[in-house]
């Protein structure tokens, strides 16, 4: 069942983003003399394995193998895909003790605080791998931040600290800035990603279109990635050194169906 429940993702990876609700740090190679040295009897074994079954059905929204249902399922879905498309996976340990809080019980349910979470996390993740931050940095952050939230020393649920500390550690609007300016963006994801987040935002709520689902949309680039040999392009764009990176660079791609 967990196995099903993670889809594609590596059994490691979720189970290591579990035992970082709990633990401050956790190498991968040591996952599982953890996991040996501390479920020990026949009935802490079996609590664990429960408990990996419960984890791992929240562990699906953030994989995007569950779609939300219900109240404010179409805000919840579109965000989780869009933080699905980052390709950050230190920030499910963060969302993943939000969910735990706020929508594994339904007398608990508090669908405003996972869409707050959900988007400062977007935040922090987009600013940090576009200023080339340190990822151990990153899951650092997040794993605080998780455990504030599971702590259960305090009767409340610690979710401003935790969303206080994510915000207080977003790289500066200039460093963000200057950062994006000067990105050299690879990946096609990355780069759908971007346009649309400034699609989005340049139409608002106005549009006279909808942008498609994001499996039918295609990255291009005006100035061809591999230019034909009698082209110009290349001298056009002062070179071939400065070619290889101005056809990286945002401004030169566009969404086309």
């Amino acid at each position: 069942r967990v196995v099903d429940n993670i889809g594609g993702k590596s059994p490691d990876l979720f189970l290591r983003h579990y035992l970082l609700l709990y633990s401050k740090k956790i190498m991968k190679r040591d996952i599982y003399a953890e996991i040996k040295g501390k479920y020990r009897t026949r009935e802490q074994a079996i609590a664990f394995v429960d408990d990996l079954s419960k984890f791992s059905t929240l562990y699906s929204y953030l994989v995007r193998e569950t779609d939300f249902e219900g109240q404010n399922k179409e805000i919840l879905n579109v965000l989780f895909d869009d933080l699905a498309l980052l390709n950050v996976d230190t920030q499910n340990i963060y969302l993943l003790a939000i969910l735990y809080q706020f929508y594994s019980e339904k007398t608990k349910v508090d669908l405003e605080k996972i869409e707050n979470a959900a988007r400062l996390s977007e935040t922090l993740s987009f600013r940090w791998i576009t200023c080339g931050r340190n990822a151990q940095d990153l899951e650092s952050i997040y794993q605080q931040a998780a455990s504030m939230v599971m702590d259960k020393e305090t009767p409340e649920d610690n979710f401003e600290e935790a969303q206080r500390l994510i915000l207080d550690s977003l790289p500066s609007d200039q460093e963000f800035q200057s950062a994006l300016q000067n990105a050299i963006i690879k990946s096609n994801r990355r780069g759908q990603y971007i346009l649309r987040k400034i699609d989005e935002w340049q139409n608002g709520d106005t549009s006279s279109y909808v942008l498609m689902d994001p499996t039918k949309l295609h990255l291009e680039h005006i100035a061809p990635q591999r230019p034909a040999l009698e082209s110009d392009w290349k001298s056009r764009m002062k070179g071939e050194l400065n070619y290889r990176e101005v056809i990286y660079r945002i401004g030169n791609m566009m969404l086309l169906r």
